[in-house]
C-alpha cells in the first residue's frame, strides 16, 4: 500500500491519566466560558470605541466641510 497511517495497529489512542476525569469537565468548561465572556466584552468594547472614533471623525468632517453660517439642506 503507498500510504500508511500514522497509526499503527495496537497503538493506544490514549495514555493512561490524560483523560479527563468527571469532576474536571465541569471546571474546563466553566473555564471555557469564562474565556468566551471576557473576549466577547473585550471585542465588544473595542467595537464600541472605533464606532465612536468614526462618529466623531465624520461630525469634524461635516464641520469641516459645511461651516456653520452655510447650511445646505438642512432645515433646523
Amino acid at each position: 500500500m503507498a500510504y500508511q497511517g500514522v497509526m499503527q495497529p495496537g497503538d493506544a489512542l490514549l495514555e493512561a491519566g490524560k483523560c479527563p476525569s468527571n469532576e474536571q469537565i465541569p471546571t474546563t468548561l466553566d473555564l471555557s466560558a469564562d474565556g468566551f465572556d471576557i473576549w466577547w466584552k473585550r471585542t465588544a468594547e473595542r467595537h464600541a470605541a472605533v464606532v465612536s472614533q468614526a462618529s466623531a471623525l465624520m461630525r469634524a468632517h461635516q464641520r469641516l466641510r459645511y461651516p456653520a453660517d452655510i447650511r445646505v439642506g438642512q432645515s433646523h
